[in-house]
């Protein structure tokens, strides 16, 4: 059903371009989003926003290349993406020392309309993000942070997945001291980086690492979970858990007044947030969670609850070097 959907929109919006008949295009395009979303399909719920901004400016290359991208996703599962040249100091330092080479990005020649068009669609979201802040308005940029994630991990822009995620789990903890210094540097990044629209230079050799030979990495058992972090993730950590221990305490709070939509949504959120920092138990649990939750089952949910509670008392964090 949700491939007929998909394919019944694409033969709309083709209609539409061929007519330039822009609001059919941005009315599609709002309904993949919140479609591909529903599916947790990132690539269809990002693409429905692209063309979406495409309908609503009446940006009609934009939108083709959406289109095609979109086209190109259903056909093969794939989406020609972006690849960042690797970083040799923090983003801070390449920002602080005016190096564009540092902030390199090499874009599939056939998005050269749509990426300068994101881009400043991204300037929009962080001055409303900005603005926001200042209102208190965290739901608004938690929205919008989620929606960042969403395009960095669909488009291949690392930085901007990895910076959305961290705005999202700030707003969640209304954390604005934290909010504020993730918007000052995702505003950098959009002003620093380099689009080359164009392969990537070959990378070098490197000698592949034996991950069973590294001491580094204790090993774990059933009562003493290990997560290996990626290291430009480790500082985002303490930030991330207290997000799951806050999330906790609300489903326990929630599960005596039968409130299974707060837990089933947690549960989503966990699902997804796990998965992304490493956490594949914390991922799986909310999953469960969710079902529980959907099927409105307290024993099931109660003993998810006890299990991730568990977990969270005795994981063990170790950097994982590249």
């Amino acid at each position: 059903m949700f491939l007929r959907t998909v394919r019944d929109f694409q033969r709309q919006i083709q209609d539409a371009l061929d007519v330039e008949d822009f609001l059919t295009v941005q009315r599609c395009g709002h309904s993949l989003k919140g479609l591909g979303a529903t599916y947790g399909v990132d690539p269809v719920s990002q693409i429905g926003r692209s063309l979406e901004l495409a309908g609503q400016n009446k940006q009609k290359n934009a939108a083709i290349q959406a289109f095609n991208l979109l086209a190109t996703f259903m056909d093969t599962g794939e989406i020609p993406k972006v690849q960042t040249e690797r970083l040799e100091c923090t983003l801070v330092d390449a920002i602080s020392d005016a190096g564009p080479e540092k902030l390199v990005v090499y874009v599939a020649p056939e998005m050269q309309e749509l990426i300068p068009f994101l881009m400043e669609s991204m300037r929009k979201d962080l001055e409303i993000m900005q603005s926001a802040l200042d209102q208190g308005d965290f739901a608004t940029v938690r929205r919008l942070g989620h929606s960042h994630k969403g395009f960095g991990s669909t488009y291949g822009f690392d930085y901007v997945s990895q910076t959305g995620l961290a705005i999202q789990c700030a707003a969640e903890a209304k954390n604005t001291e934290e909010l504020r210094n993730l918007l000052q540097q995702l505003g950098q990044y959009l002003d620093q980086v380099h689009v080359v629209y164009g392969s990537p230079p070959a990378p070098e050799a490197v000698e592949p690492v034996r991950l069973e030979e590294s001491p580094s990495i204790p090993r774990a058992t059933a009562a003493n979970p290990v997560v290996a972090v990626d290291a430009e993730l480790m500082d985002l950590i303490p930030l991330f858990l207290d997000t799951m221990r806050r999330n906790l305490a609300e489903m326990r709070d929630a599960l005596p007044r039968s409130d299974f939509e707060t837990i089933g949504r947690h549960g989503h959120s966990q699902k997804g947030l796990g998965s992304t920092y490493g956490f594949d138990a914390l991922g799986q649990l909310g999953v469960e969670l969710e079902l529980a939750a959907n099927g409105k089952n307290q024993a099931q949910v109660a003993a998810l609850l006890d299990a991730m509670e568990a977990y969270l008392a005795t994981v063990q964090i170790v950097r994982k070097e590249a």
